[in-house]
């Protein structure tokens, strides 16, 4: 370990690779998780690793050499939670100068800990002796033998000083006269003393390359400026100065930690300076990219490590792997004033915060750059492909605030100035016309342009957005009533995620559960989701998070559990809020309605509709909003207001017709019909049942049928001719939905309505005596939801406390 290994990608990285070179299959899935965009929290990074491990039948032992080198408190969290959790068959080493911020204590009293301190390392005099004589090849007097190993206290690096300077002095009892003191003291004393043997070019050598975390013959040439650096290395080590090889090619070599340090106090700092900024420089020209930004910044000079972070932040590599933290981490520690007159930092600045979901940030930065990119003197060809980045960035943030038409037109102009061979800029501008004209509901422009994006970005492998793109192509198929096609385009991202169980396919199977869900595969619907929301917690993917969590939502709704349903609708609706755009914020509030809606709660959902009808009425937006305008509607139909609703549902209708939003009519379709049935309008309600039934055959909805009940099962065996295999199946899914419904037949008479199967495990706990705190550990649901399940089952069940609850129970054989 060293320094720079305080960033804790950097460090999994590391520590995952060891274990790699054992067995290339494990970490695999860990080092995916580590190169997100928004990389999960570290525990979840070791949870991954240690299941692989596990499958390891071999005894493995890792070191961690120079573990005092490490101060990131994250990463003691995460090794503590790999200690705590790593198999029988691992054996972790931890070579430190002081103790780690671990449990030791409690290691030590379950006997999961061996110490090995320094009196238990220090040399005896008969091992100083074999030292000496084997490794140093040096015959000394036993007298001299005792006296060194009394004045170093049997330190290993003091013993090893001492023997490479009395290697050619003629008198080695009047030397070792001479030294006495502290560790510390004996230290400086003998590396002089052993510097003083070493010719003119060695000891310059050893100086100018001191300051170096690593090197190699390559490096150590272009901060000396000479030619034989190879040379020298293979010197030194046959000399045994301190210097270890990191690698079995002996490529590359770092000192001994006291040894380069004692070696740096013999510089200026004006000399240290020197010496790192041609180190960064070397690892800037071969794409060493974080080495490069971390000498620049040790050598204090912000100006050149401005630069140095403008120009490869510009590099693939710099992103490729996603380190997003890394990123932020350096932007966060250069001072505000080097930003200025920087257009090309500002601008990837802008896209990491954005990516991190610092959205102030980010807007701020690109202001900043597009000020700068006016007022700057810059080749044409290079203002313009900055130009273009800046318009693919406002049309990012554009797209968040909902400003379309402005989005296109930025998206559109990023497209014409970007040089052709900005292939990942370019793809990312593709990206944000298909998102914007999704949204503007041109369904068929938005598919191509993100299909395109897809397919531009997987010719370059950046597969993370390779495959978003093409999830949300799939989404727009489905509005589209495509749902086979729809398949076909995720089976299609899902094959260039291989077998790879990464966070990204929590996007996948998410869109999978839609389509699932639509054809009334609940049991798939289910799984899928709880597959996406547990992928997409693991990759912090929180708006991935917040899709499932509506459509699980959804789900419970469809299978009576409403507890559940909001509960999932209220995480969904927490994200929103706190990512603070409009847009997002209504439409998860019209999720929570449709909830409220199958709850009875009309007051609340009619209070909503006010409100979104005003806001409709008051703020007209450039984007659809068929889900929220449907929700409308039903409110309307719920609470009686038939006029209003059919005004909301008639041009909705039309316009959703005319741009193909197929899955918008049918349910629009099915609304009016019963719209049409409560105003006793049969043929009217049979007709627009027979146009929901004609626009849902074609690839199979089911669900937006099931879900009306009664009212549409007695209506559809009058349109059975229309379409008789498609009718025949409605019924027969809707006679299993009767069958398959678990519901309590009430034994008591006052039982107000059915308790749905989860609310019956909870009562079966509360017959047990369980807790509310008890329940939710069973059950893992949270606390407040399993208050949420008792205060139904009371209301279900007449009864006002647990006693009642229980008694009542026990009568009806729960």
């Amino acid at each position: 370990m060293d320094e720079g290994d305080n960033d804790p990608l950097r460090f999994l990285d590391y520590f995952i690779s060891a274990f790699r070179s054992i067995d290339e299959s494990v970490g695999q899935s860990s080092q995916i998780l580590t190169s997100l965009p928004q990389h999960p929290p570290l525990h979840v990074i070791m949870d991954e690793l240690l299941n692989d491990l596990a499958a390891i039948e071999n005894q493995v032992v890792l070191v961690l050499d120079d573990y005092h080198t490490i101060s990131n408190p994250n990463i003691h969290e995460a090794l503590e939670y790999f200690i705590e959790h790593q198999p029988a068959q691992l054996h972790l080493s931890i070579l430190t100068r002081e103790d780690p911020p671990l449990p030791l204590a409690r290691m030590r009293s379950r006997g999961q800990m061996t110490e090995i301190r320094a009196h238990e390392l220090r040399f005896t005099q008969d091992e100083a002796g074999m030292f000496f004589s084997q490794s140093m090849h040096l015959e000394l007097a036993l007298e001299t033998i005792n006296t060194l190993e009394a004045r170093t206290e049997g330190w290993a690096v003091g013993l090893q000083l001492a023997a490479i300077a009395l290697q050619n002095l003629p008198d080695p009892y009047e030397f070792i006269q001479t030294f006495r003191g502290t560790n510390r003291f004996i230290l400086d004393y003998l590396a002089e003393e052993v510097l003083r043997q070493q010719n003119e070019e060695i000891r310059l050598f050893l100086f100018q390359t001191a300051i170096l975390q690593k090197f190699n013959a390559s490096l150590c040439d272009a901060i000396t400026g000479r030619t034989n650096s190879q040379d020298l290395l293979i010197q030194l080590e046959q000399a045994n100065l301190f210097i270890i090889p990191l690698d079995n090619e002996r490529n590359w070599y770092r000192y001994h930690h006291l040894f380069a340090d004692f070696l740096r106090t013999c510089l200026t700092k004006p000399e240290q300076t020197q010496l790192l900024e041609k180190a960064s420089s070397w690892y800037e020209k071969n794409d060493m990219v974080i080495e490069a930004v971390e000498h620049a910044f040790f050598s204090n000079n912000m100006e050149m490590t401005a630069n140095v972070i403008e120009r490869v932040i510009q590099k693939p590599s710099a992103w490729s792997g996603g380190e997003i933290t890394t990123l932020v981490g350096w932007l966060d520690a250069l001072p505000g004033q080097f930003f200025e007159s920087k257009p090309a930092l500002c601008l990837h600045a802008s896209r990491a915060w954005y990516i991190a979901g610092r959205i102030n940030l980010s807007e701020k930065y690109l202001n900043l750059a597009e000020r700068s990119l006016k007022e700057c003197s810059i080749p044409d060809e290079q203002k313009s492909a900055l130009l273009g980045i800046a318009a693919e960035r406002r049309a990012a943030l554009a797209i968040i605030h909902g400003d379309i038409d402005f989005a296109i037109e930025r998206a559109n102009f990023a497209l014409k100035q970007l040089p052709e061979k900005n292939l990942y800029d370019r793809a990312r501008a593709i990206a944000m016309v298909g998102l914007a004209y999704g949204l503007k509901g041109d369904l068929d422009k938005a598919c191509s342009f993100l299909i395109k994006a897809s397919d531009l970005s997987h010719s370059i492998g950046v597969t993370f957005m390779t495959m978003t793109t093409r999830c949300e192509a799939a989404l727009l198929q489905v509005t589209q009533g495509k749902l086979d096609l729809a398949t076909q385009t995720i089976q299609k991202a899902k094959q260039l995620a291989g077998e790879k169980h990464i966070p990204t396919l929590g996007f996948t199977w998410y869109v999978l559960a839609e389509i699932a869900l639509d054809r009334n595969d609940l049991v798939s619907a289910e799984k899928l989701l709880k597959d996406s929301i547990e992928l997409s917690k693991h990759g912090v993917l929180v708006d991935d998070l917040r899709l499932a969590l509506m459509t699980i939502a959804h789900l419970k709704k469809i299978t009576g559990d409403l507890s559940e349903a909001l509960s999932a609708i209220e995480q969904a609706h927490a994200i929103c809020q706190s990512f603070d755009i409009p847009r997002l914020i209504i439409l998860s509030s019209a999720h929570h309605v449709r909830i409220q809606l199958a709850n009875g709660m009309l007051d609340k959902a009619n209070q909503w509709a006010q409100e979104y009808q005003e806001l409709r009425n008051s703020n007209p937006v450039e984007y659809i909003r068929d889900y929220e305008d449907l929700t409308l509607a039903r409110v309307y139909y719920k609470i009686g207001d038939h006029n209003k609703a059919l005004e909301i549902i008639k041009p909705l209708f039309e316009q959703a017709n005319i741009s193909g939003r197929i899955r918008t009519c049918i349910e629009a379709a099915i609304l009016f019909s019963l719209i049409s049935l409560a105003q006793n309008q049969s043929d009217l309600a049979s007709e627009w049942l027979t146009n929901a039934v004609k626009l849902a055959e074609p690839d199979g909805f089911l669900q937006l049928f099931l879900e009306e009940g009664s009212p549409i099962s007695r209506l559809l065996p009058k349109i059975r001719q229309t379409s008789p295999k498609f009718v025949e199946k409605l019924l027969l899914e809707f006679s299993k939905q009767d069958t398959n419904q678990k519901t309590i037949e009430p034994v008591n008479n006052n039982l107000i309505s059915p308790l749905s199967e989860q609310e019956i495990r909870v009562l079966k706990l509360i017959v047990l005596g369980k807790s509310n705190q008890e329940i939710a550990e069973e059950l893992f649901i949270s606390i407040g939801t399993a208050k949420w399940h008792v205060h139904n089952i009371f209301q279900k069940l007449g009864v006002n406390n647990r006693p009642q609850a229980i008694a009542l129970a026990r009568e009806m054989k729960i």
